[in-house]
């Protein structure tokens, strides 16, 4: 067996982040040949794409939903629902908008790698996982045994607001081992 030394992992990792970081960056630049090329390949969304004061404002909010299923039964939807900070404070510093901001990209990830190839194969992609890892952290009820979520996209002003399902997962199923922690 042959042994590695620690530096060496550490080296070929902060490489591999490197490597990942400058692609992320080339990425950024739609104009590019190398840009384009690196979308064209990258199937699984592994590369992020910002769009910080993109000329096209987003129109719509995402949303995330879950549910549960117990025993042939599916239960109500839930929308994932993370706290903001104290409004006398929101506009200056709001570290509780990072976890909106993070699942509003996964969802928008999620869209595009469905649009572009397809539902089965998404489920494979890394705004997909990171989602249903996202979704399976929450307490389930009582005897689920498989959950599913979903991204809603929402738009127009309260009392007017349009809902339109954008994506639902398939349901997966709960770990067996963990099936007597679960209780809401």
């Amino acid at each position: 067996m042959i042994e590695t030394a620690p530096g060496a992992v550490l080296a070929v990792l902060w490489a591999a982040l490197g490597v990942w970081f400058l692609l992320s960056a080339v990425n950024q630049f739609s104009e590019w040949e190398v840009a384009r090329f690196l979308r064209r390949h990258d199937r699984l969304s592994f590369l992020p794409r910002w769009t910080f004061f993109a000329p096209n404002p987003a129109q719509a909010d995402l949303r995330l939903l879950w549910r549960d299923e117990v025993p042939g039964v599916p239960q109500p939807w839930q929308e994932f629902r993370a706290p903001f900070a104290p409004r006398w404070r929101h506009w200056l510093f709001n570290p509780e908008l990072v976890t909106h901001k993070a699942l509003a990209d996964l969802s928008g990830s999620l869209l595009q790698t469905v649009a572009r190839i397809g539902e089965d194969p998404a489920m494979f992609s890394g705004p997909y996982i990171a989602l249903l890892a996202v979704v399976m952290s929450f307490p389930a009820v009582e005897g689920a045994q498989a959950r599913e979520f979903a991204v809603v996209r929402t738009s127009g002003v309260p009392g007017e607001r349009v809902m339109k399902v954008a994506f639902i997962s398939r349901p997966h199923a709960f770990p067996e081992a963990s099936a007597d922690a679960r209780v809401r």
